[in-house]
């Protein structure tokens, strides 16, 4: 039941105890501000520059292997050595370098010498090396006319028989390319 309203002039009448004077104020019923829109130009950017060098990479990578069969790389074509007819005498043997394709070290190269149908075993060229035939064996001394450590035109090998030359004996004096193993460069000659 309902309170009676109290005569004008009356002072309020107090609240009953324990309640609230007036109701639990109400929320707002708005939604709440978007947040700010940030700024993603930087980041456009970066992804940009990422894709760029991504994609040049991979195509230099198919283009590298594409192309990489059809270039050889320096020094592994063998290079071409001419020698000339060597001077013989009693028990030595000087060769000459006429020409050479291009010029490599010294060291990039091996050398045998063929006795009939013998062959010595293969030295690495060098100021001095022997190579041994057989039971023989052979001084063989470089002499490298430019000092560059390169074989060149002019520079000479002389081979010294240490029990002398077979007569009637055919001798071939090889030059081998060691990256492949195969001779760049022969001379022969036949002993009376």
């Amino acid at each position: 039941m309902a309170q009676p309203a109290p005569p004008p002039g009356a002072p309020p009448v107090a609240p009953p105890p324990g309640s609230q004077p007036y109701p639990p104020p109400m929320p707002p019923y708005y939604y709440p501000p978007p947040p700010q829109r940030s700024s993603n130009i930087v980041l456009i950017i970066v992804v940009i520059i990422i894709l760029v060098v991504v994609v040049t990479t991979v195509i230099s990578a198919i283009l590298y292997i594409m192309v990489s069969g059809l270039i050889d790389g320096p020094g592994s074509n063998p290079p071409v050595i001419a020698l000339s007819t060597p001077s013989v005498g009693v028990n030595d043997a000087t060769i000459t370098v006429t020409g050479v394709s291009r010029s490599e070290p010294i060291g990039n190269f091996l050398a045998t010498l063929i006795v009939n149908s013998t062959v010595g075993n293969e030295r690495q060229v060098s100021s001095s090396f022997t190579i041994t035939v057989g039971a023989d064996s052979f001084q063989v001394t470089f002499t490298d006319t430019t000092s560059l450590g390169q074989l060149d035109p002019g520079d000479r090998f002389r081979i010294v028989a240490t029990s002398g030359f077979h007569p009637n004996t055919e001798y071939e004096f090889e030059l081998i390319w060691l990256n492949t193993g195969g001779p760049v460069g022969f001379a022969r000659w036949t002993t009376p």
